[in-house]
């Protein structure tokens, strides 16, 4: 879409209202290319925050043996298949290797569902 403008006044005023409108259009142009830049920015650094989490969270993720980025509800799931697999209770022959594994899975889950990073997480994946 173009935009026609007409210009009254002498040679030199409409010369420098069509300087002035130049300007403004040069600006804007300059305006968007900035604002594109600055959302690559954010969203990069969204990305890599991002991946910054999942990884520091990488063996909390390993013990309830979920994939990366798994949602809650696939957390919870794991959890509890494999809370009720390793119980102390449930494996009185090994119970010392059952209590280990019991309190590994049980931090680890504590890690992912009770962590302050949880809001950060959901800007994230927005």
């Amino acid at each position: 879409p173009t935009t026609t403008l007409q210009l009254f006044g002498n040679a030199q005023q409409c010369e420098a209202a069509r300087a002035l409108i130049l300007e403004a259009v040069d600006n804007r142009v300059q305006k968007d290319k900035q604002r594109a830049k600055e959302y690559e920015k954010k969203k990069d650094a969204k990305r890599l925050q991002r991946q910054i989490y999942h990884l520091r969270h990488t063996k909390n993720y390993a013990a309830l043996e979920v994939p990366l980025g798994a949602s809650k509800a696939d957390i919870k799931v794991a959890y509890r298949k494999l809370a009720l697999r390793w119980h102390p209770d449930k494996n009185p022959t090994c119970r010392e290797e059952a209590e280990k594994k019991f309190q590994e899975i049980s931090r680890a889950y504590d890690a992912l569902m009770t962590t302050d990073e949880d809001q950060t997480v959901e800007q994230l994946a927005n």
